[in-house]
């Protein structure tokens, strides 16, 4: 008995550090788990307490739905929790190139997200557009800040960039990147923004893998997120009501965009070209950022798995997976009967 456990302590000792490593986070089995029993608890209680109350069922959903299953994964198997998470220091030539990348990657992405709903429209007919809560005043701003951008960056990348895409790095680095920017666009349940989400999490995912750091994806989520509050506030500010020089208040009127045949060609073509150009410039400077990004932290390349499982092994441990793929396929199903109005 001894000396089983001797030697098993000998080939321990002699196995590699990345292997070690490797040996010591979850694996596809629990990640697959770990992903389904997150969809359940979202499904049927999370959306329930954000429709009651959305900041407090926000809150709720996040911390206890999504991060304390996490943290709980990762004790309860002993996992080692530095490694699993990446809790390693953030360099701080990075955090600027991070947020400028992710501002980049939101224009980029928005007119992507413009182009799905407008194929959604075509296909369904009119369609409610999903928006965050109004955000009126400054103090409103710094609570929305703190519980719809802070609160899911910190627990949603614990989550899918923490445990999940070290259960899937089994697979190799790149298809762990890309499985839990899947996962975990799936998780959102938006019909309207879900590519979008996805190439966010597939450009987070790349982050925290080449920064090691899930700091790293903390900051870009909380920057994707608080553009868009931030952005929220401004519209509010400036859409319920336009000030007259003589201080008389009126309504901004809705943009109709049925009549643009209406407009003169000439500044049709403006428009459009105008607009195409902002989007290349922001596309340009997100590939320019992008490289120096990877530049930045060239010590870290994007590996293959150091000890695969068989095929085999890995579909079976994949099939966990099911049970909470079924709740998106059913949750995305009824969206789509409601949209058809059947």
């Amino acid at each position: 008995m001894d000396n089983n456990h001797s030697n098993n302590n000998i080939q321990y000792e002699s196995l590699s550090t990345d292997t070690k490593d490797f040996l010591r986070k979850p694996g596809i089995m629990q990640a697959s788990i770990l992903f389904s029993i997150n969809m359940i608890l979202l499904y049927f209680i999370g959306t329930r307490a954000q429709i009651k109350d959305f900041y407090k069922g926000t809150l709720f959903l996040e911390y206890v739905l999504m991060f304390l299953p996490a943290v709980l994964f990762i004790f309860i198997f002993k996992y080692d929790v530095k490694k699993t998470l990446r809790l390693n220091k953030l360099k701080l030539s990075n955090v600027a190139l991070i947020i400028l990348l992710i501002i980049c990657a939101i224009v980029i992405v928005s007119g992507i997200n413009y182009v799905n709903l407008a194929i959604i429209k075509y296909i369904f007919g009119d369609v409610e557009i999903s928006e965050l809560p109004p955000t009126e005043n400054l103090l409103k701003l710094i609570f929305g800040l703190v519980v719809i951008a802070l609160t899911p960056a910190i627990c949603e990348e614990v989550m899918y960039r923490g445990v999940i895409m070290s259960g899937f790095e089994e697979l190799g680095k790149r298809a762990a990147i890309v499985i839990s920017a899947l996962l975990f666009a799936f998780m959102h349940m938006d019909f309207q923004k879900i590519i979008g989400i996805f190439l966010l999490g597939l450009l987070i995912g790349y982050i925290v893998y080449k920064t090691d750091s899930i700091f790293a994806g903390i900051l870009a989520h909380f920057t994707n997120n608080a553009v868009y509050i931030i952005l929220s506030y401004a519209a509010n500010k400036f859409s319920y009501s336009v000030k007259q020089p003589e201080g008389v208040i009126r309504e901004t009127p809705d943009f109709d965009f049925s009549n643009l045949t209406e407009i003169p060609v000439e500044n049709l073509i403006f428009v459009i070209i105008t607009i195409l150009l902002i989007y290349l410039f922001f596309v340009v400077s997100f590939a320019g950022l992008l490289s120096a990004f990877r530049y930045n932290n060239s010590d870290r390349t994007v590996s293959k798995s150091i000890n695969p499982p068989k095929p085999r092994t890995a579909v079976i441990h994949s099939l966990w997976l099911i049970p909470g793929l079924a709740i998106v396929f059913c949750m995305y199903f009824k969206l789509a009967l409601f949209l058809m109005g059947t």
